[in-house]
């Protein structure tokens, strides 16, 4: 999935930006769900969207900061390297995907496309989903490509009569263990999006969830990348990199 982009311009497409859209921001939690014995390589996953500048964190958004009109799409890739003591498997999911209004036509119109796949945010929001799981070797790298689509014939946003904001968000997981992952994540709660914040979600391993092996040659590695979407003319949203251990 080649990166792309599709930014309004002109005085026609200023116009629109009223009529319906969609800002994205990204926001990182790191995730610690390791035994102790583990501190040395709790940054096992490196990531970033500059291949040769990979880091534990990042504070990039995943589109910029977009105000989205109908027939606008853009696409961008995270590369994920195992920095770990060993081969592992990475695995991908999309979790806590959340609307406000459940069958608004808006969120069956605006798609999320990944390697391989895509749905509509309509869709992603009855429940997580597992979009990638791969051998990745230890100092091996592996992109992860992301994309959205806003149709140029979708009017489900239009703003004219109506003043409120539709939102949506969703976080991508990922995790880098020892073994094939038996069971997907189990996080905690859902990422809160809007003006003036990120998002978070409490990783699988957390009070409530358990979802992470933390013995022998099952150690995990997680990272969570929180995209959070706002339909509305407009309006602004800011990332904030966060790391954080995990009890």
């Amino acid at each position: 999935m080649a990166d792309r982009t599709h930014a309004p311009s002109g005085p026609t497409r200023r116009a629109r930006v009223r009529r319906a859209g969609a800002v994205l921001a990204v926001a990182l939690l790191h995730g610690a769900g390791v035994p102790a014995v583990a501190t040395t390589y709790q940054d096992a996953i490196e990531l970033g969207f500059d291949p040769g500048s990979l880091a534990p964190s990042t504070s990039e958004n995943y589109f910029g900061l977009p105000v989205v009109v109908p027939g606008d799409s853009a696409s961008r890739t995270l590369t994920v390297r195992n920095a770990g003591p060993g081969d592992g498997t990475l695995t991908v999911w999309l979790v806590d995907t959340h609307i406000t209004e459940p069958g608004n036509p808006f969120y069956s119109d605006l798609m999320l496309e990944w390697d391989g796949g895509e749905a509509s945010f309509e869709v992603l929001a009855a429940g997580d989903r597992e979009i990638m799981s791969v051998p990745l070797p230890q100092g091996a790298t592996r992109q992860v490509p992301l994309a959205y689509d806003f149709p140029s014939a979708a009017t489900s946003g239009n703003q004219a009569d109506n003043d409120h904001e539709l939102r949506a968000g969703t976080t991508v997981y990922l995790e880098l263990t020892g073994a094939t992952p038996t069971t997907g994540p189990t996080p905690t709660t859902g990422p809160t999006a809007g003006p003036g914040g990120g998002a978070t979600t409490a990783p699988p391993g957390a009070a409530g969830g358990g979802g992470l092996p933390t013995t022998g040659a099952d150690l995990a590695w997680t990272a969570g990348l929180a995209l959070a979407l706002l339909a509305g003319g407009g309006a602004l949203l800011w990332s904030r990199a966060r790391r954080g251990d995990t009890q």
